[in-house]
């Protein structure tokens, strides 16, 4: 267990990601080795916004890893990729697991030091449990590593012991409702302004209302 003084923490230097624009206002500018859990309905878009989410955080590491456990290297996984709103030029830093057993998930995180961000998606679809989740955490915090989960929702929150776990653990906590997420739950700052995964369907999923407009 490691101890310091107040005064020693008022001059650590943490490494944060320099954030811009839309990121930033939505979620600040996160710690390097940032947890990040997203949770939501099936089909309410949080697989398009984990694909948003590596595709950005590419720009900051040499390499992710992206666990496509509920949908696994699948056509109906390409198609999300192909209409996902991101900048594709980042793909190539992107490295896609196919449906990794948990056993072979850790070794491969705790083994493969040039992927520096790690998501899962779904930690429901892989039957983690809490222990599990602090196992995974603390393997990519000793290497100084960023991790996004991915859970199922129940209403408003999370369905399983391993999700509700995350969303007290976690940094960031954002639940996607219609392909917006409205609250960005983020402790490094940033406006908390609503973030927009796909303004079409979003409209289209609300009725034509632009929430995050303020309308």
């Amino acid at each position: 267990m490691q101890r310091i003084k107040f005064s020693t923490l008022q001059n650590k230097d943490f490494k944060t990601l320099p954030f811009t624009g839309v990121w930033y206002d939505s979620f600040g500018c996160p710690a390097r080795d940032c947890k990040w859990f997203i949770y939501a309905k099936s089909g309410s878009g949080k697989t398009s916004f984990m694909i948003q989410l590596a595709a950005y955080m590419a720009n900051f590491y040499k390499k992710v890893g992206y666990v496509s456990i509920e949908e696994g290297i699948s056509e109906s996984f390409k198609k999300a990729v192909s209409r996902a709103d991101t900048d594709k030029a980042a793909y190539s830093r992107i490295y896609l697991y196919d449906r990794a057993p948990l056993g072979e998930l850790k070794k491969e995180i705790e083994t493969r030091k040039a992927v520096k961000f790690w998501i899962i998606d779904s930690i429901d679809s892989l039957q983690m449990t809490p222990q599990d989740v602090i196992e995974i955490t603390a393997l990519c915090k000793k290497q100084g590593k960023g991790l996004a989960m991915v859970g199922f929702s129940d209403g408003k929150n999370p369905k399983t012991p391993a999700g509700v776990f995350c969303k007290y653990d976690a940094d960031i906590k954002l639940i996607v409702d219609r392909f917006i997420i409205d609250d960005c739950n983020s402790r490094y700052g940033g406006n908390r302004q609503p973030f927009v995964i796909n303004e079409e369907l979003a409209a289209q999923r609300r009725g034509g209302v632009k929430i995050w407009d303020g309308k």
